[in-house]
């Protein structure tokens, strides 16, 4: 069957990143190596198993699974036999993955088991349709079953398919569907193999879920012959393990899980040895525990700034630019990114001026899934409204400043919760802070911090608002602090604002 386009797709990609190498190894689990031609006769015996569950070019298809070569074996099949992919995250509630399924007008959801298998018999009891089971246990019945197997073609696709439709962390109501073409994980699967520092010997730990941004890097990882090491669960116990292990040279983390292998009572630099190139991404950073971890590791740092509707390549703030001015910043914005700060009257800001961010160019998405009137606004102008507030210095280096979302209002006084947590941080005894808006009869918004503290410290709540007037003034400074054993974490582990805010309502009841 001829090519329905000259482009090269992103299934056009996967099977070029994957005919390239024979014994190089491809993955890591545990004590098993798999090689390039073994994932490839895996993700052929996968593709028939699609096509016996009825999977046919255009489909929905989505997977439940945790961190294993079978994840990105069934994501491979499901795109080269140009079906559209869906995500669902292992963290997810029933609730969430019942109405993706639904609202994505998925027709088969494959399933890892016996892992989820309890979710499987509950998902098909509120959903009509078709559960394909994969089983990374049975690896090596499935290599012995694969012998002979040959990778063949993808489907024919356009590169304004839809490939992927993925969701926003944490839905409630009706969801919102991310839809991104073959365009889209083209231009981040070779503008992340351009734009990143990858060591030249590649092992990569993916110790974030494989569903979401660590999925996104194993192509571009597979197009410059590296070897994925895989980590079910993270634990900084089990990643320094890890990374001894396996001489691991790069990986992906979020900022709360640096914070806990900072924190972790056996922790040394010298554990991170073999590693090149950390990169961080997904929520903001403290800008004081990044300069600590700067300080005992030295520059083996690299940001990633993006967003699900422009997955990881808005801007990149690579390793000699992790200095102590720039460490706020989340870098300079990468190659496949327009980038712009634009005031409320739509005028482009001055250095130095806050707004919000806008991006434009190959990397973001198509639109919202049936949702054309908040696609219509998200990408007015024929650009993508982030809901992000920031600014540009003077040498185009872009700081976060808040989400809109996140934006306090208190006075009629407009405080963005990132500059006190930045203030919070700096405490000695505070190990993070997470600062929300809270209704107030008086004010309107009260801004509420929630800290934890360093074990076997004690802050008291009122030296920590006289620090935030003295250095960022009264407007600031929180009404209330509440001490707390750790922050509330969406599934992507982000802090959970959305939570916080419940929390400080209900903790100022009487």
């Amino acid at each position: 069957m001829p090519a329905a386009s000259d482009d090269r797709t992103y299934a056009d990609l996967i099977h070029a990143a994957l005919t390239r190498f024979d014994d190089r190894i491809a993955f890591i689990a545990d004590s098993d190596r798999l090689r390039y031609q073994d994932v490839r006769r895996l993700i052929e015996r996968q593709r028939i198993a699609l096509r016996d569950a009825g999977v046919t070019p255009g489909m929905g298809v989505a997977l439940l699974a945790g961190n294993h070569p079978e994840t990105f074996i069934t994501f491979a099949a499901i795109i080269l036999e140009g079906a559209r992919y869906t995500a669902l995250h292992p963290e997810s509630s029933l609730e969430d993955h019942v109405r993706c399924l639904e609202f994505g007008e998925i027709d088969v959801v494959c399933i890892e088991t016996p892992r989820f298998c309890d979710t499987a018999r509950q998902i098909t009891q509120r959903w009509n349709g078709v559960v394909c089971p994969i089983e990374p246990a049975g690896r090596a019945t499935a290599l012995r079953d694969s012998a002979g197997l040959r990778l063949s073609r993808p489907h024919p696709a356009l590169m304004t398919d839809i490939c992927h439709l993925g969701f926003s962390g944490g839905t409630t109501g009706l969801p919102k569907g991310i839809a991104r073409s073959h365009r889209v994980f083209v231009t981040n699967a070779l503008y992340s193999a351009i734009e990143w520092e990858w060591p030249e010997e590649l092992r990569f730990l993916a110790c974030t879920p494989m569903s979401h941004a660590a999925g996104a890097m194993m192509v571009p990882i597979f197009l410059r012959g590296g070897t994925v090491v895989t980590m079910e669960r993270f634990t900084p116990d089990g990643f320094l393990h890890t990374v001894r292990r396996h001489a691991v040279t790069s990986t992906f983390i979020v900022p709360t899980m640096l914070y806990r292998i900072l924190d972790h009572e056996t922790f040394s630099p010298v554990d991170l040895d073999s590693v090149t190139t950390i990169m961080y991404g997904a929520s903001r950073i403290s800008p004081q525990r990044l300069a600590q971890a700067v300080e005992l590791c030295g520059p083996r740092f690299m940001q990633l700034y993006g967003q699900s509707e422009a997955p990881n390549l808005i801007s990149v703030l690579r390793r000699e630019d992790h200095t102590t001015e720039r460490l706020a910043s989340c870098g300079r914005p990468t190659a496949c990114a327009d980038v712009r700060i634009f005031g409320p009257d739509g005028s482009e800001a001055a250095p130095d001026e806050v707004g919000e961010i806008c991006v434009r160019g190959p990397i973001v998405m198509d639109g919202y899934y049936h949702m054309p009137e908040l696609t219509a606004e998200t990408l007015a102008g024929g650009w993508l409204h982030t809901g992000d507030l920031g600014r540009f210095d003077e040498d185009g280096f872009l700081y976060i400043v808040d989400r809109k979302k996140d934006m306090v209002v208190t006075g009629g006084l407009n405080v963005y919760a990132s500059e006190v947590e930045d203030v919070l941080n700096e405490h000695p005894h505070v190990q993070i802070a997470s600062v929300v808006g809270a209704p107030d009869d008086d004010w309107g918004e009260a801004v509420v911090a929630f800290v934890v503290v360093t074990p076997g410290e004690h802050v008291e709540a009122q030296e920590l608002i006289e620090l935030v007037k003295t250095r960022r003034g009264s407007v600031q400074a929180p009404k209330r602090v509440y001490a707390v054993d750790t922050l509330p974490l969406t599934p992507l582990g982000k802090p959970d604002k959305k939570a916080l805010r419940q929390l400080a309502t209900t903790l100022a009841q009487p």
